[in-house]
């Protein structure tokens, strides 16, 4: 199932259920949001990589690099933190 129908599963089931099945459905749904913002930087990073691949040009290729550094940077962190919480960030 891919993330947004997930997410639209849990919504709907969100607006039917008891107390503690809602604050489970909400922990479901925070889950499947921080794995779709580690999928985007990861997305992200690749774009950039590929830029600097695509460029001759030396200032484009470092600023493409330095922001390919920075969003790998930010997944690794995002993941780091997600796996804290006792989750695996490649689910």
């Amino acid at each position: 199932m891919i993330i947004a129908d997930q997410y639209y599963c849990h919504a709907v089931e969100l607006q039917m259920a008891t107390w503690v099945e809602r604050w489970q459905a909400h922990w479901e749904i925070k889950q499947v949001e921080f794995l779709w913002c580690i999928h985007s930087f990861i997305k992200m990073q690749q774009v950039w990589i590929n830029l600097a691949d695509s460029h001759a040009i030396l200032e484009h290729i470092a600023y493409a690099q330095q922001k390919a550094a920075m969003y790998t940077r930010t997944a690794r962190d995002a993941q780091a933190k997600f796996s804290a919480t006792g989750q695996s960030p490649r689910a």
